[in-house]
């Protein structure tokens, strides 16, 4: 919910501006700052020409937190789902251990 609509209007922004001197950075929770995806009033004549590599570089940052950010929310079920098998194991409780593998035995 934040990534997409954030690259969409860097994207958006690079072409109307033809230019990737703008400010992207300080879209973070709900806050938009007026000077946020303007032009700038001064385009410099010797800025590199917009591209697609440009473009990865501005949203990077953004996109590799939130790649992080959904990795690390993995591990909290994994080591309650861990948890509740070993325990079911040493109870006794796994009735069915035929389908399991020899290693979780």
């Amino acid at each position: 919910l934040f990534l997409f609509p954030h690259i969409i209007k860097t994207v958006l922004a690079a072409q109307t501006c033809h230019t990737l001197d703008f400010v992207s950075e300080s879209e973070i929770w709900m806050r938009s700052p007026p000077h946020l995806f303007q032009c700038p009033s001064t385009i410099d004549p010797n800025a590199s020409p917009v591209t697609f590599f440009g473009i990865v570089r501005k949203v990077m940052l953004p996109g590799f937190l939130w790649a992080v950010g959904t990795a690390i929310g993995e591990i909290p079920p994994y080591w309650v789902s861990r948890a509740s098998r070993l325990a079911a194991i040493r109870s006794g409780d796994a009735s069915d251990n035929s389908d399991m593998p020899e290693e979780l035995r």
